[in-house]
């Protein structure tokens, strides 16, 4: 076959299978995978207690997850080309129902730990793949509804994984969020292998990659990055970041090794991640636009509960509930913007997702208070939401556009590993700017309250005669002075969350720029060169 027959048969290439069959089956593993994540979040403290092991003990559940994550998605399009996509796929969906099994079953604190950490290996190559199957099997006219469905997905699923974690876990016990996932990943393995074919690119690939051998260095530099960052964004609050030589160290490496490894790969002939893609500054310009609005989303997503759990005193299910509004938002404004993402600019969506974005941060900004009722609480998790799906469907579609079908899981690794930096690193910014802001806040009040001024003995007053109960009898005669130490803490904790919340405001208006910069243009025909 000559190089032109050769482009032409992998540009008409198309799967014998139906699309949005294709797309259901891969979706499928997914959703379970991200619920998973979410809902074991609210049994942590239940899991703890069934092992007798600390609270602080209990994160790490979470923090192997998240680990195994690091480490194998910047891998993934290296092992799926190697092994093949639906091959490693299916291996992915096998390990994680094959892992959910053992912890279900998990007999010590110990080998619970390990295998969420091998569930976490299985899981991050689920998206990444997923996602390239899917621009694969789409034209790049109709992938804009098949990525609003991925992306109902991996939003929906946590939006709605807390709501369920509590369910199971108040009915059943927390075992049952492990096991429930047991049949859902055999129906996966069934449909994958049945559906999904890999295209006739990756046979080229794989024989290019056994000619150049194995970028070990790319792999052991990645990896060591990705997991000395994690764990890093995991304990640094707790240690106090820059004060701990632990934490200074994890990150000096994480950075060292992150830069190390860019040079690499940029010069190796054959790397894992193919980081000349940043050569094009639209494609760039959508992953930073993609980083950042991760960290929003995630960071929103990390401090609302918070703010209603701790400050409002909401159960966990109702506060579940609250953010299940925004869940239901992404659910009917996914499947409008994948619609029309074909027919207009999707620069256009882009702007206006990071303008509501933008206005529902302001909004909750200004309007967070001690007595937020329900209903307004609700009001605020559906304006954080409304303009994700204006921002990640038009992204995901750009983020492909002018990139040739060979290099699609080069642009999904990229894109996935671009949304969980900035996720962690949301996360993680998130939880530190509350915790200073707080004691700033704090600081300030209690420097402007003057116990003498009328207005305040006016509120000592009915702050005395609260029923004991709010603080206790061992109070004593301090009570009052108690309380109001209390009322002011409150206080400075809500203008902490409004501050955030003002800051990712304007960090959204920063992205619109950027967003305008993106070039559109049309696809190129396969084969081409990236550089």
């Amino acid at each position: 076959m000559t190089e032109c027959q050769e482009i032409r048969s992998v540009a008409d290439w198309r799967p014998r299978h139906n699309p949005w069959a294709i797309a259901f089956a891969l979706t499928l593993a997914t959703s379970m995978a991200l619920l998973d994540l979410s809902s074991v979040n609210v049994a942590l403290l239940n899991i703890a207690g069934n092992f007798g092991a600390t609270q602080h003990e209990s994160t790490w559940i979470l923090t192997s997850f998240i680990l195994g994550n690091a480490v194998i998605l910047p891998l993934t399009d290296w092992l799926a080309i190697h092994f093949g996509r639906k091959a490693f796929y299916m291996a992915c969906v096998a390990v994680f129902t094959a892992s959910s099994l053992f912890c279900g079953l998990a007999p010590t604190f110990a080998s619970l730990v390990l295998f969420r950490t091998l569930q976490g290996l299985s899981s991050g190559g689920l998206q990444a793949i997923e996602q390239a199957i899917l621009a694969d099997v789409f034209p790049p006219k109709k992938r804009g509804m098949a990525f609003a469905l991925y992306g109902m997905a991996i939003v929906v699923a946590p939006a709605f994984g807390p709501t369920l974690g509590g369910f199971v876990t108040n009915n059943y016990g927390w075992r049952w969020l492990f096991q429930m996932n047991v049949p859902l990943g055999l129906m996966s393995i069934a449909l994958t292998s049945w559906l999904v074919e890999d295209p006739p690119y990756l046979d080229r690939l794989r024989t290019e990659r056994r000619a150049t051998g194995i970028d070990v260095p790319g792999l052991a530099l990645i990896s060591l990055s990705a997991g000395c960052l994690q764990f890093a964004f995991e304990r640094g609050q707790d240690l106090d970041w820059f004060s701990s030589d632990l934490i200074v160290v994890l990150l000096v490496t994480a950075v060292s090794a992150a830069i190390t490894w860019f040079v690499w790969e940029w010069r190796h002939r054959d790397p894992v991640v193919q980081v000349r893609l940043f050569r094009r500054p639209h494609f760039t310009a959508v992953m930073i636009v993609t980083f950042a609005t991760n960290a929003l989303i995630v960071g929103a997503t990390f401090i609302f509960p918070e703010f209603l759990q701790n400050l409002l005193g909401y159960p966990a299910i109702i506060a579940g509930k609250a953010m299940m509004s925004g869940g239901l938002v992404i659910a009917l404004a996914m499947p409008l913007a994948g619609a029309i993402v074909g027919r207009i600019d999707p620069r256009g969506m882009l702007v206006a997702g990071l303008i509501i974005s933008a206005i529902g941060f302001y909004y909750i900004s200004t309007h967070l208070t001690l007595t937020t009722d329900f209903t307004t609480a609700c009001v605020m998790r559906a304006l954080q939401m409304a303009g994700v799906a204006l921002i990640f469907v038009p992204a995901s579609t750009l983020a492909y556009r002018g990139v040739p079908k060979e290099w699609n899981g080069q642009v999904s690794t990229i894109f996935n590993l671009a949304d969980y930096l900035g996720s962690s690193l949301g996360l993680t910014l998130v939880s530190t700017y509350v915790v200073r802001a707080e004691r700033a806040r704090e600081a300030y009040l209690i420097n402007h309250v003057d116990r003498h001024e009328p207005l305040v003995l006016r509120l000592l007053g009915k702050l005395g005669a609260l029923p004991h109960s709010y603080l206790g009898p061992s109070m004593g005669v301090h009570r009052p002075l108690a309380r109001l130490a209390l009322l002011v803490r409150d206080q400075a904790v809500t203008l902490a969350y409004s501050d955030v919340m003002s800051a990712m405001a304007l960090v959204g208006v920063c992205l619109i720029p950027l967003a305008l910069f993106i070039r559109t243009g049309n696809d190129p025909p396969s084969g081409l060169q990236i550089g």
